[in-house]
């Protein structure tokens, strides 16, 4: 019984990130229409009614409600059905790769119409798309729905070259085999620069974030009374509080929770590099895996983690690239030898 082709793990990651963000979009929206239309909502939406375009539409509270209600509506099913396609995708159904490719341009398109605030779930979309068109992508769909495998780019022919006869009757000779051409892994002690790269990334973005993590714990600790006093005053910080429908106490809370993260995240990060580093197959998955938690928690953590967000997804490309894989590999027989 032939072997089943492995799906490439870009693809994988890739389907399910757009799997896990679109149950965030409908779970977080199916919580706003649960309280469409509270006070804290309507105080949010008053800005929104004086600032153009809007203003020019003069829309009443009641009628942006019931137009931002429909939206929220179409988004949720548009949701739901990025995330079955992201199933369907994931188990090598072709059409579902162009619908969900398609959906995926759409929504970067949207994203960057938005400002700087969408750039990067734009560019996670576009990373995603690129993932299910890459050339190894190309292969496992073809493979999973029985079509001519495409050949590898960068082939060349190999084996000996056969001068051409001079007689017009002999037959034209057969053309020279196409031989796979597979990048030469360095040798053992030898790290490629993708994988030097990718490490390095990670490890300075981890130690920068592990600095301000600790710094900015220190005050959110150490300082809370200090917090709360500033976020108690009159004014604009006061304002702030009352129209987030949050208190201060919460407010607090949520920075410490926040701030504890991001310094476990880049203690993960520091070992997952340094691991990785040392060319094992675990270490490389692990600093693969902590870059996708990073992209995941930067939607959370926007715009503060929009650098971290751009230096994940390098260290990813960087990570998926053949002589990275090759190295690995490498390494991995020294250690069975």
């Amino acid at each position: 019984m032939p072997e089943a082709p492995r799906r490439p793990t870009p693809v994988t990651l890739a389907c399910l990130f757009v799997g896990f963000s679109s149950l965030l979009v409908i779970v977080n929206l199916m919580a706003a229409l649960s309280d469409w239309g509270s006070l804290a909502m309507q105080d949010g939406l008053e800005e929104v009614l004086t600032t153009e375009p809007v203003a020019s539409l003069d829309l009443t509270m009641d009628q942006l409600l019931g137009y931002l209600r429909i939206a929220a509506q179409v988004v949720i099913v548009l949701a739901v059905a990025t995330g079955v396609l992201a199933l369907y995708a994931a188990r090598g159904h072709e059409p579902s790769r162009w619908v969900l490719s398609g959906l995926l341009v759409l929504t970067s398109l949207t994203f960057v119409a938005t400002g700087v605030a969408g750039l990067l779930p734009a560019l996670l979309a576009a990373v995603c798309v690129s993932a299910l068109w890459s050339r190894d992508a190309r292969r496992w769909f073809a493979e999973k729905n029985g079509r001519a495998v495409p050949e590898r780019a960068g082939g060349r022919a190999t084996g000996t070259v056969t001068p051409p006869s001079t007689d017009p009757f002999a037959e034209a000779p057969a053309a020279a085999p196409v031989a796979q051409v597979d990048v030469p892994p360095p040798g053992p002690n030898q790290r490629p620069r993708s994988l030097e790269l990718a490490v390095w990334l990670t490890v300075a973005f981890s130690a920068m974030t592990l600095v301000a993590g600790v710094l900015g714990g220190i005050g959110v600790f150490l300082g809370a009374d200090a917090y709360r006093q500033a976020l108690e005053q009159p004014g604009m910080a006061q304002d702030l509080v009352r129209g987030s429908g949050w208190t201060t106490d919460a407010i607090i809370t949520t920075m410490r929770v926040a701030t504890l993260s991001w310094i476990g995240l880049s203690l993960l990060g520091l070992l997952a590099a340094l691991w990785a580093r040392t060319g094992r197959r675990g270490g490389v998955a692990a600093l693969f895996a902590m870059c996708v938690v990073t992209l995941v928690a930067a939607v959370v953590f926007l715009p503060l983690s929009l650098f971290s967000a751009i230096a994940a997804v390098v260290a990813m490309v960087q990570l998926n690239k053949p002589e990275t894989r090759a190295w690995v590999a490498t390494v991995a027989g020294r250690d069975h030898a």
